[in-house]
């Protein structure tokens, strides 16, 4: 209703405008010079530039924060308009021949005037041409993905020398008349051919449609940067009024309008070859079944544009691409949870969403601001559905700057907060609220660092620019283990955190006045507001099978080369499983298996796969697939293998099963556990 009512008012404001510049300059001719002429020129350049900003919202979070990308895109149709109205009556003396007309071609400023149409016109022209996009019964856009399936659907009813009618060439009114003199053919199979034959016609109309719409982009980029050129041009030079300085100005716009056409032209091939590298990787993901490992974009192709806004925003780079006119998860594995391409979508067509169909994922219901239905109790970080340390770090600065206005002040006894983990999530919690000037107490079972010091040596670890209250800004996007571990060891000496280590939270109750009493292995606490970031790698998913509490069974690997020589199982088909197999390979493991039970890989990142497939090429790692760890004995290990138990000798069991969520302590709490198949997460798309 807003939007329509603001529609309304523009279009208002937009006729009143030209009523009034109509009866002024009807009545009183501009000449060249007018001040009246020179300010709505100025004001039309104005606008023209300020319809940049949509294409710098595309690619700017803080512009994004500031607005939504659809309102960037509607200030951007709004100062079109405006735009062209006022740069129409500028030009009034060469538009209208009763005016004076005192204009020479060798001035940009009619060119600039003649290509800021043609532009405008044909972003009408590339908005007819969307709106001409095939749709459904439902009036949505049909993508050529939807059309294959109901091909597919089709044929498997068709019997083989009716498909042979268009199975090779592509005629369809060949094969239509074929189709018609074909005898014997069952009434049923003619019926499903002619339905195959319309949707081959409109399989072929759309993928026409989308050459035409990407030409138009082709085309209408360099025209619209020739325009801006050429208005600059005019501003600067072209009320001298001289001839020279503005034939060197078009000599240099043709040099500018040159070197963009050739951009065009290179940045049209890398488009290509990015393109088809896309449709290979989805293809390959598809095959084996891969998986996002927590949180992923769930993209409606009914509602979905193909802007390539999402593509474009992803940090990643290859976890998103356009094929088809359409958005996809073109590598599942590698998409971890940043959520840019939600933001930049101009259509609201994505939504974050944690699980799938065939995998459901453990976690606690919270709200928008990480709230649980138990007031005064929060969870962030890996704990709630979102690992990276980027996402982490800013979870735990919303969370305290969401509450800590309406914290009651600390009284004796009682503190104001109890952040529980001193991971990202918890150590970015405790510097919100000491930026807030609350009383806040830190606790961590082990020691500060959270998830990463379960990381082998010289993990590389991916995350991105980040702010942390007091500290100041982080600049990292790639960093070792090492490395993270003494960013941190350095934030909270800068900042004089302090970190209860080695004390572990065994429970957890909140009294009638709303007061939390946490239990401790070093003692009872009392505060108002209680964060947890205790992550889920604490607690590590067992085999639950005989011999697992041997000294000989790990659930992390911190030094490979402590197990040169020695035999080795390693057990998960994750990313870290992978990661743990190839690192004891290469340092020096006599014999390396990597067990898992299915039959493909997943879950993992496609330079993991391409690694582990080099690995066990050349014997450095043996892969057990469609394999169950049945025992394990000091010196080897009984593994089913399709039904088959096999010994095998072996000294070292590694487990990477993922973590267990800490069920029992958080329903304990009053938190209420869901398992999500794919459905959305409401921090995330808040």
């Amino acid at each position: 209703m807003i939007a329509k009512a603001l529609i309304a008012a523009v279009g208002l404001f937009t006729i009143v405008e030209i009523g009034w510049l109509v009866r002024r300059f009807s009545t009183n001719p501009p000449a060249t010079g007018d001040p009246l002429s020179v300010a709505l020129g100025t004001a039309g350049l104005a606008c023209m530039v300020a319809m940049l900003t949509y294409s710098v919202a595309r690619r700017s979070r803080t512009l994004r924060r500031a607005a939504k990308l659809t309102e960037w895109l509607n200030l951007h149709i709004f100062f079109g308009v405006q735009g062209w109205v006022l740069v129409m009556f500028h030009c009034w003396g060469f538009v209208f021949p009763d005016a004076p007309r005192d204009y020479n071609w060798a001035n940009p400023g009619p060119l600039s005037f003649v290509l800021m149409n043609i532009v405008f016109f044909s972003g009408i022209l590339g908005r007819y041409l969307f709106a001409a996009l095939p749709r459904t019964l439902s009036g949505q856009h049909m993508d050529r993905r939807e059309y294959d399936v109901q091909c597919a659907e089709l044929d498997k009813g068709i019997p083989a020398e009716v498909a042979a009618l268009w199975s090779e060439e592509r005629d369809w009114r060949r094969a239509s008349e074929g189709l018609a003199a074909m005898a014997g053919v069952p009434t049923m199979a003619r019926f499903r051919a002619k339905r195959r034959l319309d949707l081959g016609r409109k399989q072929t109309r759309l993928k026409a449609h989308w050459r035409r719409f990407s030409s138009w982009i082709v085309a209408h980029r360099p025209l619209a940067s020739f325009m801006y050129i050429l208005a600059a041009v005019h501003t600067v030079v072209g009320v001298a009024d001289s001839f020279a300085v503005a034939a060197v100005a078009l000599h240099v716009a043709g040099l500018f309008i040159a070197v963009a056409l050739a951009w065009s032209a290179v940045a049209g091939v890398k488009q290509k070859k990015a393109e088809a590298k896309a449709r290979q990787d989805y293809a390959t993901a598809t095959a084996r079944g891969a998986l996002p490992p927590s949180l992923h974009p769930k993209i409606d192709l009914d509602v979905c544009v193909g802007s390539g806004a999402c593509a474009a925003v992803c940090p990643e780079k290859d976890a998103i691409a356009v094929l088809d006119g359409k958005a996809r998860v073109v590598n599942p594995t590698n998409c971890i949870g940043h959520g840019e391409c939600m933001a930049a979508c101009p259509v609201d067509a994505i939504r974050l969403v944690i699980g799938g169909a065939t995998r459901g994922v453990d976690i606690p219901v919270v709200a928008g601001d990480f709230q649980t239905q138990v007031p005064g109790l929060y969870i962030v970080g890996e704990l709630g559905g979102m690992g990276l340390i980027y996402n982490a770090v800013t979870q735990g600065v919303q969370c305290v700057e969401g509450f800590a206005k309406g914290v009651p002040a600390a009284s004796e006894g009682v503190h104001q907060v109890v952040v529980v983990g001193a991971g990202p999530a918890g150590l970015a919690a405790t510097l919100a609220a000491m930026d807030a000037g609350l009383d806040v107490v830190t606790l961590d079972q082990e020691e500060a660092g959270g998830t990463i010091l379960q990381y082998p040596r010289r993990k590389i670890v991916m995350t991105r620019p980040f702010e942390l209250p007091v500290y100041g800004r982080v600049m990292l996007n790639e960093v070792s283990k090492e490395s993270l571990l003494e960013l941190w060891k350095e934030v909270m000496e800068r900042t004089g955190m302090r970190v209860r280590t080695r004390v572990k939270v065994e429970s957890m109750t909140q009294d009638d006045a709303g007061v939390f009493e946490v239990q401790t292995s070093d003692g009872p606490l009392r505060a108002h507001r209680v964060v947890l970031a205790i992550g889920r790698r604490g607690s590590p998913r067992k085999l639950g099978v005989p011999g697992e509490d041997g000294s000989n069974v790990a659930y992390r690997l911190l030094e490979p080369e402590n197990y040169a020589g020695a035999r080795c199982l390693v057990v998960g088909g994750g990313d870290a499983a992978v990661e743990a197999a190839m690192s004891l390979g290469e340092a020096g493991a006599s014999v390396v298996r990597l067990s898992y039970r299915r039959d493909s890989f997943g879950r993992i990142k496609p330079k993991n796969q391409e690694r582990l497939d080099a690995a066990a090429a050349t014997g450095a790692v043996e892969l057990v697939m469609s394999s169950t760890v049945r025992e394990v004995r000091p010196e080897g290990v009984s593994i089913e293998v399709a039904g088959d138990v096999r010994e095998l000798d072996n000294d070292y069991v590694f487990v990477f099963a993922g973590g267990v969520l800490p069920t029992k302590f958080l329903e304990a709490s009053g938190v209420e556990v869901r398992t999500f198949k794919g459905e959305e997460f409401a921090p995330a798309n808040t």
